[in-house]
């Protein structure tokens, strides 16, 4: 089982905060750390922006969290069980900051994608294991998209636990920061691979795409789980048939 607590800056969460009478502090530590979460994007925005020869706050003002409409999601952790496997998948945002405690396992990345649609270039897998103080930084679409696919999205999954003797089967507690671009911000890479997008755009699209592949995979476990009981029925059904035919 896995439930976490999102929060954001601006407009999108008035009136939707843990009240102080029920969790005193957490709105000041929240808002601590998100400040500090950001202060870090910013700094990995300037040395992209600059990568990719655009103004050094190019990607800062997209992102800019004083915006009402900022976008940027901190998702805490509120329990996270041993059966915690996380599928195989992108972010779709700028970047990902990824913050966890060292000792749980799960965390596995893939070499990068060729381009936004495609899968992984490979099936080789790396373990990723936190040391006191580590921040993982995941690259999303939006960045692989906006640098003309120069910069690939970070193929990652988190793996249930498979082996006692290596694997940790307790609760897995990580805290992932998600750099969203403001709805209104342009999106464009300097060679102009793809038409310009505003950020509201981006994420409605992006949003879609993940409710297709949800959509498309039920759909096909449940054809999978159909043809399973159809086989099963077809089994029931020849037994006495075949016992007859033996007498």
């Amino acid at each position: 089982m896995k439930e976490s607590y999102q929060l954001q800056f601006g407009d999108n969460m008035v009136d939707k905060r843990i009240s102080e009478d029920s969790l005193p502090g957490f709105k000041r530590s929240a808002q601590e750390f998100m400040g500090k979460a950001q202060s870090v994007s910013e700094k990995l925005m300037l040395c992209f922006a600059r990568g990719l020869g655009f103004p050094d706050d190019h990607f800062i003002r997209a992102h800019d969290v004083s915006h009402p409409v900022a976008q940027s999601v901190l998702t805490a952790p509120v329990q996270d069980s041993y059966y915690r496997a996380g599928g195989t998948h992108a972010d779709w945002d700028l970047l990902t900051l990824l913050f966890q405690r060292p000792g749980p396992s799960g965390l596995e990345i893939c070499p990068g994608r060729e381009v936004v649609t495609s899968f992984d270039m490979g099936d080789t897998w790396t373990k990723i294991d936190f040391a006191p103080g580590d921040i993982v930084c995941n690259i999303g679409d939006l960045l692989m998209s906006w640098s003309d696919d120069r910069f690939k999205s970070t193929f990652h999954r988190v793996k249930a636990p498979t082996d006692p003797e290596t694997d940790y089967y307790g609760p897995r507690y990580s805290i992932a920061f998600f750099n969203q671009p403001c709805t209104d911000c342009a999106i464009q890479g300097p060679l102009k691979k793809y038409p310009m997008v505003t950020g509201e755009e981006f994420t409605r699209k992006a949003m879609e795409r993940n409710f297709a592949a949800l959509k498309a995979k039920k759909e096909q476990l449940a054809a999978a789980s159909a043809v399973v009981r159809a086989t099963s029925t077809d089994g029931l059904q020849a037994g006495p048939v075949a016992v007859e035919a033996t007498a």
